[in-house]
């Protein structure tokens, strides 16, 4: 049941290592040797390619060496050609000046071969230097862009030029500056230089609704002298008046339905910018059509731009309500586009329907019905006022909108109910049902049933105990039994995962052992439970594998053969642990009934196909170590002890680990059995389809966290799948001598969006699920127009401070965003405090297994409010940095999304913490597994905040027997463990930490067991700082460790690290009272050391030699096993797990780098 451990442990030590080899060092030997001549290099400008470059600027030339003047200046040429001008500055340095560059040009500037140094060395390849002249002044972006619609009646006109037009501090004297911008029709308003490219106005009443503007700039100088070619012209319409919104509807305008209106309800009416009224009162007309259509009167109010509608009389129920507005005009004149909308009128309050109806028969019994009302319900009043008869006990209520109720409970077959819906049940109104509703309805029997419980895994006895059916049935009228024998092959195929074998699998007849028919005893409807011996007369069945079929007439008339139930069952003489690894098989075999390692049996191990991969006999502990094959990690290897039927037989398979995996640990598990391991990325992690995609892959022989350079590895293969899992590239991969390969994918310009996944493995290996994937995201992104930035007045706070926040945004052709919405978020999730000092360190007073308050990827939310940037896009506010409730402290993640005028959004968000005060107390106890009798030392420490000394603090140790009680409870007819703790009190010691926040407190437990040390400080604020660390201590007597319902222990290591050559003492915390035999492995992603050892008391001490091979980390596994013959109570075994760092001083690679020159 071993799985490959993936390393917890990872340092940049091990990802270097990665790259290079094997458990080799590797050095760079500092030397220096006789410098050939170097030739001449061109040092400034750095870059090819001069972007935006003035046709008035000179460009100057440095190299690396001084000159040959004359060879030099012959060398220097430009296309397409143009006088030039050539002075020097120094030997080094040349300036060329240029007559006649045209604008938005291409020149190449060119300095050939023939350019010597002073020393006679020649360039050693031709320069090149593209030259893009400026081009002339644009506009390169106007608010509102061209063309656009809906513009928003308190907009601004923006202009963006590609280069600057006003010169820098223009903007004290706006009115002598430039005003470019023309509208049709004309606009009152103010504009502005923003800065020295980019022009707003803001008109001074709004723009005028349902207008086409026709915007345009006429062609002026800019500051450097370039001007505009032509005028820039653009046009953008207004919003035209519209209704925003209105109330009551018969649906929401996303085509939702609503609730019906009640009698009361006004109509509302929201416009998008203001209206004349008088108009649009003229406009409404307001109508109810029954059997003839009438004009309804009602009182007409205005609150901003929105029209409220109230009728004199209430709406008359069920009535259909017809509202329209025809002419409506807004201020300015603009006409609204005529609109008219229907309301229903909720109906007088009735039942519309029930499910079952009242009368039906045959009902199926195991649920209630469905109530349909004419009206919106009072909830509270059916759900206190309902009766059911006879009654079910509990009845739940469930809504599926406010008209639709489903009435739960747990009716009984062949039953007749009455339901009663009293006359008090109301609407949402308050009207009243008016009188009783009774609804009946009778149920049918329940449907035949047949199962064998406990099922859906292998069934295992000992050869000594008594083999049992555990079988629940209802409504039939016999169950027919057949038992068999099973050969090894086919065990295989019916526990494994092949499910056609399994549905049609017929025992041979002279497998048949024994067929029998038990009459059903159980009335009708009623379930009747058997416990059914498998042998004839009852008693053990000799060692082998069996298969049990049950079946009942009824069951198979209701579903043919899948009517009945099989079975797959164990009998066994030998307890078989079986751990599987990479290759690697490990099978401990102790006796079923007295837990003894058992010797010179025969093993043999086989894969899911039953091939057999290695065998061998067990050694005098009862350990056998064999070979594995590759195949799908997810299928079983069995492990199959002595002879089938004899009575030295056994069987294991990898796959029975439920409740025993490490997952069960919190311990991460990796399945791959690949001999190699492939890392693959690539050159982003997002693409637009007709990008290229550029990939990388770097592959290592992976020997049990040992890396190499491959040697021997498969031919691999690359696969890309698009979003749609539709297979675009596959290609074999070709790695290098250092095992590195490389390529691209060009995506199709119509390449579906989302998801794309790289696959790299061997094609022909049997292990078809290993190997080494990632991936990228397709998408049409597109950068947003402006960009927002959130920050705080400092990092880090302390419990009561209060957090400052700003938020501020601009384009990103530059101005701010101003007077735009802003929606801000508080969240909060636990913080725990990350110190980067020597050794391990408890900081928190934390209980991993408690509940968590939930949330979303940041945590709970906190708070959220609304507000507006200023005329400078910025906004702030302020949070409290209250976490007085909280355990931990906490990361506030501060999110703020700006909405532009465009109605874009574009969020940002920063992190903050605030701590529980303005220090952390570390505990760490000198050793977490200690003896009775004996001084315990916990080793203090306290920290400010950025981890640093802070001594001279104050702080209470507090040191508790951690008990647990243990006793057994009958719970459905079996038992379970119930156990319940208790902190008792055992020592106290106030101490002061010295000027390097260091102290120590002690104790001395008198008791084995486990003991909890709680500390608590407080600081300058009053806040109170809590840090909790645990140890186990070990000694004479029984220790009453809290039983766990299933087959698991924790181990306890002494140290939370170690180094090469310590020794490890792990604390094995065994629930037995008596001796067992345990098999003890140190192992990662294979065994690393076995032994099998004696576990002689509750609280015994294991010690293991920390060797290299262990790093950069270990697990010890402890199995304990007990005799069938001995205390029943408690699990036949048990498994703990504990984990381990160790440090990796010997896999460290020594670089030196040298400069090739100062």
């Amino acid at each position: 049941m071993q799985k490959r451990l993936l390393a917890i442990l990872v340092s940049l030590f091990v990802l270097v290592f990665l790259c290079v080899a094997g458990a080799s060092y590797y050095y760079i030997t500092k030397y220096r040797r006789p410098q050939a001549p170097v030739a001449p290099a061109l040092i400034s400008p750095t870059v090819q390619t001069l972007v935006d470059f003035s046709p008035s600027q000179p460009l100057v030339l440095a190299f690396s060496q001084p000159m040959d003047r004359p060879s030099t200046e012959a060398a220097i040429s430009i296309e397409p050609k143009v006088p030039l001008q050539i002075t020097w500055q120094d030997d080094r340095t040349l300036q060329v000046s240029f007559s006649g560059l045209q604008r938005a040009m291409t020149y190449t500037l060119s300095v050939g071969e023939t350019a010597k140094s002073t020393r006679g060395l020649a360039i050693a390849r031709p320069i090149n230097i593209t030259l893009l002249t400026q081009g002339n002044l644009e506009v390169s972006t106007v608010q509102p862009a061209a063309d656009a619609k809906e513009v928003a009646l308190d907009s601004s006109i923006t202009i963006v030029f590609n280069r600057p037009v006003v010169p820098l501090g223009s903007k004290l004297d706006q009115a002598s500056l430039p005003q470019p911008l023309q509208l049709e029709p004309a606009v009152d308003g103010r504009g502005e230089w923003l800065d020295t490219s980019i022009y707003r106005f803001t008109p001074t009443s709004g723009l005028a609704p349902s207008t086409r503007y026709q915007a345009s700039v006429k062609a002026i100088s800019g500051a450097s002298g370039t001007t505009m070619a032509s005028p820039f012209a653009w046009s953008f319409t207004t919003v035209p008046p519209q209704v925003k919104s209105f109330l009551p509807a018969t649906q929401s305008q996303e085509g939702a339905p609503v609730p019906p209106a009640k009698p009361t309800d006004p109509i509302e009416i929201e416009f998008a910018q203001p209206m004349d009224q008088a108009s649009v009162e003229a406009a409404l007309t307001v109508t109810v059509q029954r059997e003839s259509t009438a004009k309804v009167q009602g009182r007409i109010r205005w609150a901003g731009n929105n029209l409220v509608f109230t009728p004199i009389e209430p709406w008359p129920r069920g009535a259909n309500v017809a509202v329209s507005l025809k002419g409506a005009k807004a201020q300015g004149g603009a006409v609204l586009s005529d609109m008219s909308w229907n309301f229903h009128v909720m109906d007088p309050m009735g039942l519309a329907s029930s499910d079952p109806g009242d009368g039906a028969q045959g009902v199926s019994p195991g649920s209630g019905l469905r109530l349909v009302f004419t009206a919106p319900v009072d909830e509270k009043t059916l759900e206190k006022g309902l009766k059911v008869e006879p009654d079910p006990g509990q009845v739940n209520f469930y809504w599926q909108d406010e008209t639709s109720a489903y009435v739960n409970f747990d009716s009984k077959a062949a039953t007749t109910y009455t339901v009663t819906i009293p006359a008090d049940v109301k609407d949402i109104t308050g009207l009243r049902l008016g009188g009783d509703i009774k609804l009946t309805f009778t149920t049918g029997d329940y449907a035949p049933s047949l199962m064998l419980l406990d099922s859906w895994h292998p069934w295992a006895y000992g050869d000594k105990e008594e083999v049992k059916a555990y079988i629940s049935y209802r409504n039939i009228s016999s169950m027919s039994l057949e038992l068999s024998r099973l050969t090894a092959a086919n065990f295989i195929r019916l526990s494994g995962d092949d499910y056609n074998f399994q549905q049609s699998y017929e025992p041979a007849p002279d497998e048949v052992l024994r067929q029998w028919t038990v009459k059903a005893t159980a009335g009708r409807n009623q379930s009747g439970y058997e416990v059914m011996p498998l042998a004839e007369g009852g008693g053990p069945l000799p060692p082998g594998l069996y298969y049990l079929s049950v079946s009942s007439p009824e069951t198979i008339a209701a579903s043919g053969k899948g009517g009945g139930q099989h079975q797959v069952i164990v009998v066994s003489s030998q307890n078989v642990t079986f751990k599987r690894a990479t290759g690697q098989g490990l099978v401990w075999v102790t006796g079923w009934n007295d837990g003894q390692p058992q010797a010179n049996l025969p093993v043999q191990l086989l894969d899911a196909q039953g091939e057999v991969t290695d065998s061998g006999t067990t050694g005098a502990d009862g350990v056998f170590q064999g070979k594995l094959t590759q195949q799908d990690p997810w299928r079983p290897f069995y492990a199959f002890v002595g002879t089938l039927g004899s009575t030295d037989f056994g069987l294991a398979s990898s796959n029975w680990n439920n409740g025993i995996d490490p997952w069960k640990y919190n311990i991460s598990m990796y399945s791959n059995q690949s001999p190699y391991t492939v890392y693959i990325y690539t050159d982003r992690q997002i693409y637009r389809p007709g990008q290229t995609v550029y990939y990388k892959c770097i592959a290592r022989m992976d020997d049990d966290a040992r890396y190499s350079l491959p040697v021997g590895m498969p031919q691999l293969q690359l696969t890309v799948t698009d979003a749609q899992g539709q297979q675009i590239l596959q290609q074999a991969l070709a790695f290098n001598d250092m095992g590195t390969c490389n390529g691209s994918l060009t995506l199709a310009n119509d390449a579906p969006l989302g998801i794309y996944n790289l696959w790299v493995n061997d094609p022909k290996a049997k292990d078809s699920y290993s190997g080494f994937g990632a991936s990228f995201q397709v998408a049409e992104y597109k950068r947003p127009d402006f960009q927002v930035s959130v920050a705080s007045d400092k990092p880090e706070y302390i419990q009561g401070d209060t957090i400052q926040v700003s938020v501020e945004s601009s384009y990103y052709f530059g101005g701010p965003v101003a007077d735009a919405g802003v929606h801000w978020t508080v969240m909060s999730e636990d913080y725990f405090f990350r110190y980067q000092g020597v050794g391990w360190w408890d900081f928190t007073d934390y209980d991993y297994l408690q509940q968590r308050a939930g949330g979303g990827p940041f945590g709970e939310t906190l708070g959220e409010g609304d507000g507006k940037t200023d005329a400078n896009g910025r906004f702030s506010f302020s949070v409290p940095a209250d976490i007085a409730q909280r355990t931990l402290s906490q990361t506030f993640t501060i999110e703020a999304t700006i909405t532009d005028v465009n109605n874009q959004a574009v969020s940002s968000r920063l992190s903050v913490v605030v701590h529980k005060g303005e220090f952390y107390i570390g505990l760490q106890p000198a050793s977490y597994v200690s003896q009775a009798g004996k001084e315990s030392q916990v080793n203090v420490l306290t920290v400010d905040t950025s981890a640093q000394p802070a001594g001279g603090k104050t702080v209470d140790v507090t040191f508790y027997e951690h008990r647990w009680y243990n006793a057994r409870e009958q719970v459905d007819g079996g038992y379970q463990w119930k156990t319940t703790e208790e902190n008792i009190e055992v020592g106290k010691q106030t101490i002061t930490t010295d000027a390097d926040g260091k102290g120590s407190a002690t104790f001395t437990p008198r008791n084995p067991g486990s003991y909890m040390i709680v500390a608590i400080g407080k600081d300058s604020r009053g806040n109170e700082v809590r840090s909790s660390t645990y140890l186990w201590v070990t000694g004479e007597g029984y220790v009453s460790w809290a039983v766990q319902q299933d087959n698991t222990i924790q181990l306890i290591p002494d140290q939370k690290s170690y180094k090469v050559g310590d020794t490890a003492r792990i604390l094995i915390p065994s629930p037995y009272s008596g001796q067992v035999k345990a098999l003890f492995t140190s192992e990662r992603g294979k065994v690393l050391q076995y032994r099998v050892l004696d576990v002689q008391s509750s609280s015994q001490v294991v010690e293991v030699p920390i060797t290299a091979d262990m790093a950069p980390n270990v697990y010890f596994v402890a199995v304990l096993v007990r005799g069938a013959s001995e205390d029943a109570s408690l699990p036949p075994f048990q498994i703990g797990y504990a984990q381990a760092s160790v440090a990796i001083d010997q896999l460290e690679v020594q670089l030196s780098l040298e400069p090739s020159r100062p």
